[in-house]
């Protein structure tokens, strides 16, 4: 399959927390994209309680990476998602980014808007203390 040459090329790295919530804002790369994956891990330590971690892998929009968008989140301190069987596929039309009060990094992929905080009346939510993200090549997954 021959490459589409107006797709944006760039593999590599893309930065932690504020610099990765830049680059999702300055490109839009997350408006539109499809989630493909999602791995949560309970990571066990010496303590009584674990840490947990997600991962999320999302095609971005037609037409505008060659690769796939990869966030993790480091330290989980809440994730809140909602299925159903009926559906095959989660677009997200619309989405927070946002840095919260205590300093997590907070993002909803079925906000009730977009605009203000993360609140109690948007879904789909990861919220962690540490965020790193890059692109990666399809045939990686």
């Amino acid at each position: 399959m021959k490459k589409d040459e107006t797709l944006n090329p760039y593999i590599g790295p893309i930065g932690s927390n504020e610099k990765l919530m830049n680059f999702i804002e300055d490109t839009i790369v997350l408006l539109d994209a499809r989630l493909i994956n999602i791995d949560i891990n309970l990571i066990h330590n010496t303590s009584s309680f674990g840490n947990m971690s997600a991962t999320l892998l999302f095609e971005p929009r037609h037409h505008t990476y060659q690769g796939l968008l990869k966030i993790y989140f480091n330290n989980l301190k809440q994730f809140d998602l909602c299925w159903e069987d009926k559906i095959f596929y989660y677009y997200i039309d619309r989405y927070k980014l946002r840095k919260t009060e205590k300093g997590h990094y907070a993002l909803s992929i079925d906000p009730y808007d977009e605009e203000g905080p993360i609140t109690d009346e948007d879904s789909g939510i990861f919220i962690s203390e540490e965020i790193h993200g890059e692109i990666i090549e399809r045939n990686k997954i």
